[in-house]
Formats: structure tokens, C-alpha cells, sequence
């Protein structure tokens, strides 16, 4: 039989062997329980067969063997491949250190060289035996790293062994072809498996070791003629091109930046091809073609003689040179505002992760605290730029809380609370940011941001965050508009919520209001307590009583009057005016004084409405204070009597002083108030029972005692700033790494931002306000 029948009948037997084994892999890997779990920067959902590699080699091993004119040549190099492919495998299942793989392959390279089939292209035989181990490490590590997407190593690794047995044919070598072409067929059979959406199995690092090692051997074994020598390496360096050109472009892109060569990351070229194109069938038909013509550049340089093999590896060197320095200059590679954000715990992060906290202003509330304080904390773990927008006249800020903690937020044009022009100007500034600086995750906060920056998310393309989370501090889609803008402000979230990676709300009771409202489904909303640093409520009791006294003597309150004290904006869902009704109820009280902390749009109103008149000196307006712990410490209880909340921040501050608290029963309150035990929770349609509870707490001391030491003890407790910290921290890792490990590329539903370093000589700040074209 003939080599031009002999070898394409050798491929096809090769390929239907491989497609009848490759299930049979995967039921005996289920069985075994030798599944991959996603991770790091592997590209897959859900654990996944790796026995792939074995299935090839169970289809081409005995086809080289039953259909080789000289089989018993090549038993050397199918028990080491053998044995590579045990001891990846092992691997995978187990985790072996990596000097055992370099040892393995090693010593099958010295196998190699003992029976002949290692390099021979020196004089000196211990030269010959260093250059055969270096050139299958080499090869098979080449492999092994462009297993990134299995798909990719095997196209390669199908076009190699075609080049490869095409050469061996030219050359004589019938025994060489052979192992060649099965090899080929074998790696074909296994793409029908693994270029699926998603993939039903891997190759593993058994069948990367194993299929490199045969690559490796079987170019040793290729009889180059006309004496090229040493220079027999370049056809067989070109041969397997684009793994080494893949392997060679990692190891300088990570000495350039210091990352262990041994860590897993993203600077691989087929991850550089999947950010371009649409699918992993077009990476694989990409890196298969270009490998195409690499093998034809090597057929021609075996025969071209020395000089021309000279200047053919003189070009393909600078050519190689030329495409590192560009991927470098681009700012491929691994770059550590991304790769290594979700890196497995083998190395330590360089770089950190770039966030986006955007917020659509800095009024004085608990998202305004959460956002400033989380771009505070996160701070030596993420490159964190708080984006904020405008408050209103009468809003006042918290301006002086980001300064205190180090904040330097960076002020968008046109955000602010109202609907107009210049939201549509905050939306090209902020698309501009995103697709400017890239930031790997895009945190928002309240609902004007939330719209804004997921709209630009989406705006920005192939730039867009990997990551989009938006956060409700309750929500505005019942109690603050008309029926209709109600229902258009839900469709609104309904819609955005498809594109955003996750939902965060802060209590349980506002994730149930959104999913009754069609929001988001279960498994994409997580609830995410506020959390707070209570530094400023741990003084002692003489501090205490200092700071009640000089509160009152400042509000012009007596030192013994009950004091009963609202905190929050003056704004209609806060229902001041119904704190106001309840305040009458109460007036016959002796002494007895109502304390509104806060402003807003209907302070003016109120003020001279006939409620506030009716109760005269007896009603102190405060208006905004940047320190409330002693407010709180003047009052004798804390009401609140809105008729929507998410998680009332003011409840959690007078819980922290010590305070008893009365409110309504409404949102997040009943996970922010232990009914009886902190304080009392009232339907807010009942005003009368109000009063009697506030009543009753204030006629009773030893009972504001115990519901004021039991709520000291629960605010640490459930509103703990580490504890929220730890759990965004934990999100954001959970997110980044799921994430960084799905596919990449247009067809993807989070887009694959590559991440660029900040630019030189700039500082982040500098950047980002250059960025939004703003002053602070």
C-alpha cells in the first residue's frame, strides 16, 4: 500500500475511532468522578470531563501501531506519551507539583534519546541528549499552555501533525507519517466534542503532555537532508509555531511584568484571538490556518539548504519579534487589573482590579455612606474612582465624610436627582469613562445611576465592564410617582436588569418587592446588609452626657424634656407631615420636645403647615448635620414614619446610640428593628397606635433601657462595616472569577474589556478627572 493511500485512510480510521472513544471517555470520566471544575481562568460554566487527551491517544495509538511499516520504532515514544498522559492526568485529579511534570518529561526526553529517537544534530552525543530535553519541555509546555481553550491546542496540534507527516512523506520517513497522521485524525475526531457551546470535554493535562510529546518526537524523528545540521531546528521549530510563538510571547510578557511564569493567566494568544472574534470554532480555524502556513514555510526551508533555512529563520524571528512587540505595546498580556482579580490562591495579584463606583449624588443617606465608604475600604484591594453627580439646593452632602475617610470623588456633568437634558450629558460622560479607562467592574448605587451607568455599560461596547452590579437601597418604583412613570421606571428595570451581572439589595424584603414586581429573578439578586463604622457611638457614658448637653443647650432644648427625634431628608416618601400629626398626639406629654434632623424640598411646607404651628416651640427644626452621634445622644427616642425604606440608616444609628426607636412597618425595617426587643414596629396607616407605643416607651424608663442596650447589641452585630465589606469583597470575587473564566468576544453577554494600565505619568485621580473632564 502506497503512502498517498495508506496515510489519509490512516487519518480517517484515526478520526471514527476517536469519535466512538471520546464518549465512552466521557461516561468512564463520570464514573471516575474525573470532572474539571471551573475556576481561574478556565472557560467553562460547569465541572466537565478532562479525559479528552485520553480518548485521542486510545484512537491513535493502535492505528500507528496495526497500520506503521515499522511500528516497533516508534513503541519508545507511545509509552512515554503514555506515561505523560498518566501522570497529567493524575495531575488534574490530584495536583502534582510542577517539578514532577518537568521530571516526567525529562525522563521520557532521555528514553527518547537512548533508543534513537532524540535530536541528531551534533557531533557531541551529551549536547544531542540537552538539546532533545530542552526541545520537549519546550514542546509539550507550548501545548499545555495553548490548552487555555482546548479547542485551540487541538487544531494546532491536527495542522502540526499534517505538516509534520506531509515533511515525513517528502522525506521518506513512511514510519513517521504514520504516527503523524493518526495523531492528526485523532485531534480532528476530538474537535466534534469540544468545539460545542459548551464544551462536553477537555483534553486535560494529560492529553496536552501526551500529544506534545508526540508532536516533539516525531519532528526529532524526520531524516532532514541537505546537511542542515543545527539548522534542522527551524523547520522544526515552524512545524509547531504558533504553540511556541504562544509560549515564548508569555514567558516575556511575564518577565516584563514580574507575574511567576508559572502562574495561570490570561496572556494567551488564543484569549487575545477570542476578544476579536465571535466564537472558539473562529479562534480554533484562525490559529489552524496560520499554523497551515507555518508547516508550508518549514516544507520549504527542509529542502532550501543552509543558507536559505538561514534566512528563512531570520525572518520568521523578526516577524514573531514584531507581532510580541505590538501585542505588548497594545497592552495585551497579563494585565493585573483583570487577570489576576480571580486568580486561583497559587500566586500573589500584582495589580488590582479597577472599579467604578458611580452614585448619582452624594446627598446626605445611606447609599451616599455605603458608596463612600466602600470606595474608602476596598481601596488597597481595588483601584476603586467614585463617579458622583449634583445635589440638589436643598439636599445638602456628604462631601466632608468622603474627605474625612480620603475620597476623592469625581464629579459627572448633568447628574443629578431630576429627569432632563442633562442626563443625556451624563450618559455620553460617563460612556466616555467606561470606554476611556475600562474598568473591570462597574458598581452603582441609587436608581438615576443605576439607569445611567448600565445604559453606558451597554453603550460602551467592546469596551464595557466585564462585571455590572447595581445596588437598591430600597427602591422608587411604589410610593414616589405616578402610576404611569411607576410603571415605566419598572419596565426600565426590568429591562436593565438582564444586562447587569448582579442585583444587590439590602434587605430581603426589598429583593421580594422586586421580584414581585418582576425585577430580576432569584438567582441574580443578592442581598447585601448596609454595613457602618460606629467609632463615632463607642465613647463612654461621660462623653456621653457631654454631647447631649451641648446638643440641647445648641437646639435651645431643656436639659430635662423628652426629646423624640426624626432623622432623614424632608422629602415626601419620609412622611414628616405624618411625624407631625403623631407629634400632636403626644403634646400633652409635659416638657416635651419633636426634633426634625434633615432638609429637603418640603421643609418650607411644613414648616408653616398647621401641624408645626399647632405644636409651636415644642417642634426644633435642626436642618443637616454632618455629625449625628450626638443627636442621638440628645434624644430619648428615634421615629420613623416613612411609608417606604430600604434599610433605614437612621434606625441603625439610634439602635448603635443606645436609643429606643418606633417605626413603620415598611421595607427593610423589620430586618433593621427586632420588634419588641429594640423597639416598636407600626402599621403606618395607624397613627393612634404610634403614639401610644412611643408613649408607652417614654412613660416606662427601665423599658427604653433594655430596648436601647438590646439595640446596641444588634447593630454591631448585623450592620458591622467588616461584615459588609467582607461580603462585596466576596461578591466581587465570586463575580470576577466566574467572569474572567466564561468565553470572550463579541457574541458574549458580558463584553471582554481589555484592561490597560493606567496611563504614564498620571495618577488615577488625574485620570479619571481628565477622563470626565472635571474638577472636583
Amino acid at each position: 500500500m502506497g503512502d498517498e493511500v495508506r496515510l489519509p485512510l490512516v487519518a480517517i480510521v484515526s478520526l471514527t475511532l476517536t469519535l466512538f472513544a471520546v464518549p465512552q471517555a466521557v461516561r468512564l470520566a463520570h464514573r471516575l468522578d474525573l470532572l474539571d471544575s471551573p475556576g481561574g481562568w478556565k472557560t467553562h460554566a460547569g465541572r466537565t470531563p478532562y479525559l479528552g487527551g485520553a480518548a485521542i491517544f486510545a484512537a491513535f495509538a493502535p492505528v500507528s501501531l496495526l497500520l506503521s511499516p515499522d511500528a516497533s520504532r516508534f513503541l519508545p515514544l507511545l509509552a512515554a506519551a503514555l506515561l505523560c498522559l498518566v501522570v497529567g492526568t493524575v495531575d488534574d485529579a490530584r495536583g502534582l507539583s510542577p517539578s514532577v511534570r518537568i521530571l516526567t518529561v525529562s525522563a521520557t526526553a532521555v528514553a527518547l534519546h537512548a533508543t534513537g529517537l532524540g535530536w541528531a544534530l551534533f557531533s557531541s552525543g551529551a549536547a544531542n541528549l540537552l538539546v532533545t530535553i530542552a526541545w520537549c519541555l519546550g514542546v509539550v509546555n507550548a501545548i499545555n499552555l495553548l490548552d487555555l481553550m482546548d479547542g485551540a491546542a487541538s487544531s494546532v496540534a491536527a495542522v502540526s501533525a499534517a505538516g509534520i507527516c506531509v515533511l515525513a512523506a517528502i522525506l521518506g520517513d513512511s514510519a513517521d507519517a504514520v504516527v503523524a497522521a493518526s495523531l492528526c485524525g485523532g485531534c480532528l475526531g476530538f474537535l466534534r466534542y469540544n468545539l460545542r457551546s459548551p464544551a462536553s470535554i477537555f483534553l486535560g493535562d494529560g492529553g496536552t503532555m501526551s500529544i506534545g510529546l508526540v508532536l516533539a518526537g516525531t519532528v526529532m524523528a524526520l531524516p532532514f537532508k541537505d546537511g542542515l545540521g543545527a539548522l534542522a531546528l527551524v523547520p522544526g521549530v515552524l512545524l509547531l509555531g504558533v504553540p511556541v510563538f504562544d509560549m515564548t510571547f508569555r514567558v516575556l510578557s511575564r518577565l516584563r511584568m514580574g507575574v511567576p511564569l508559572m502562574h495561570p493567566g490570561p496572556d494567551s494568544i488564543a484569549n487575545w484571538l477570542s476578544m476579536q472574534l465571535s466564537s472558539t470554532r473562529l479562534v480554533a480555524t484562525v490559529l489552524g490556518l496560520s499554523q497551515a502556513t507555518l508547516c508550508a514555510i518549514a516544507i520549504t526551508a527542509s529542502g532550501a539548504g543552509d543558507q536559505a533555512a538561514l534566512v528563512i529563520a531570520a525572518g520568521c524571528s523578526i516577524s514573531g519579534a514584531l507581532l510580541i512587540g505590538v501585542l505588548m505595546m497594545s497592552g495585551f498580556g497579563p494585565q493585573p487589573a483583570m487577570d489576576y482579580a480571580a486568580q486561583s490562591a497559587n500566586g500573589p495579584s500584582l495589580r488590582r482590579p479597577r472599579i467604578f463606583q458611580l452614585i448619582a449624588r452624594l446627598n446626605v443617606g445611606g447609599a451616599t455612606i455605603q458608596a463612600i465608604t466602600l470606595a474608602r475600604v476596598l481601596e488597597p484591594r481595588y483601584e476603586t474612582t467614585l463617579l458622583r453627580g449634583t445635589e440638589g439646593a436643598r439636599e445638602g452632602n456628604m462631601n466632608q465624610l468622603a474627605d474625612s475617610l480620603g475620597v476623592r470623588p469625581v464629579l459627572v456633568p448633568g447628574l443629578r436627582r431630576e429627569l432632563g437634558f442633562g442626563d443625556l450629558r451624563a450618559l455620553i460622560a460617563v460612556t466616555r469613562a467606561i470606554r476611556r479607562e475600562r474598568p473591570v467592574l462597574l458598581h452603582t448605587h441609587t436608581a438615576k445611576a443605576g439607569t445611567i451607568g448600565r445604559v453606558a455599560a451597554l453603550l460602551a461596547g467592546r469596551r464595557r465592564p466585564r462585571i455590572v452590579v447595581h445596588t437598591f437601597h430600597g427602591h422608587v418604583l411604589s410610593g414616589y410617582f405616578s402610576r404611569s412613570k411607576t410603571f415605566v421606571f419598572s419596565l426600565i428595570e426590568r429591562v436593565l436588569a438582564k444586562a447587569t451581572t448582579r442585583l444587590i439589595t439590602v434587605s430581603a424584603e426589598v429583593k421580594r418587592d422586586l421580584l414581585s414586581l418582576g425585577v430580576g429573578t432569584p438567582e441574580s439578586i443578592e442581598v447585601i446588609r448596609v454595613g457602618f463604622d460606629f467609632s463615632a457611638f463607642d465613647v463612654d457614658e461621660s462623653t456621653q452626657r457631654r454631647h447631649r448637653s451641648q446638643t440641647r443647650r445648641e437646639l435651645a432644648i431643656p436639659e430635662d424634656a423628652l426629646v423624640v427625634t426624626t432623622v432623614g431628608r424632608v422629602v415626601p416618601i419620609k412622611r414628616i407631615d405624618r411625624f407631625l400629626r403623631i407629634a400632636n398626639l403626644l403634646s400633652d406629654i409635659p416638657g416635651i420636645r419633636f426634633l426634625v434632623v434633615g432638609d429637603g424640598e418640603q421643609r418650607g411646607e411644613l414648616a408653616s403647615s398647621p401641624a408645626a404651628r399647632q405644636l409651636g416651640k415644642r417642634l426644633v427644626w435642626a436642618g443637616f448635620r454632618d455629625n449625628v452621634a450626638p443627636i442621638y445622644f440628645a434624644s430619648d427616642l428615634v421615629a420613623l414614619t416613612s411609608d417606604n425604606e430600604g434599610t433605614p440608616v437612621s434606625l441603625i444609628e439610634a439602635q448603635a446610640a443606645g436609643v429606643p426607636v418606633v417605626c413603620t412597618d415598611v421595607g427593610g425595617v423589620r430586618e433593621t428593628v427586632l420588634e419588641n426587643r429594640t423597639g416598636r414596629i407600626v402599621n403606618p396607616a395607624l397613627e393612634d397606635d404610634f403614639a401610644d407605643a412611643i408613649r408607652e416607651i417614654l412613660d416606662d424608663s427601665s423599658l427604653g433601657n433594655r430596648l436601647g442596650y438590646e439595640g446596641k447589641r444588634h447593630s454591631r452585630n448585623a450592620f458591622s462595616l467588616h461584615r459588609m465589606v467582607t461580603e462585596v469583597e466576596d461578591l466581587y470575587a465570586r463575580l470576577l472569577s466566574a467572569e474572567l473564566a466564561r468565553p470572550v468576544g463579541p457574541g458574549a453577554e458580558v463584553g471582554r474589556s481589555r484592561d490597560l494600565p493606567w496611563r504614564s505619568g498620571r495618577s488615577r485621580d488625574q485620570t479619571a478627572r481628565a477622563m470626565i473632564g472635571q474638577k472636583k
